[in-house]
């Protein structure tokens, strides 16, 4: 789950959960959704996340 790390980065960006939506062409329940842990990203969504953010892989798995 990456709900804690991904909820980090977007405040170390200064981005929120609407603006990551809208770049991922999202609705911003599906973003509240990883932050709370309900659910994740599939694959595809999961690399669009970590380039948008910035990070890598491993950077969003990190605990």
């Amino acid at each position: 789950m990456i709900g804690k790390r991904l909820q980090s980065i977007l405040t170390e960006k200064g981005m929120t959960q609407r603006e990551l939506a809208v770049k991922m062409n999202l609705s911003p329940q599906a973003i509240s959704l990883w932050v709370n842990d309900k659910s994740d990203p599939d694959l595809e969504n999961f690399k669009l996340l970590a380039e948008i953010m910035e990070v890598s892989a491993d950077e969003l798995l990190e605990d």
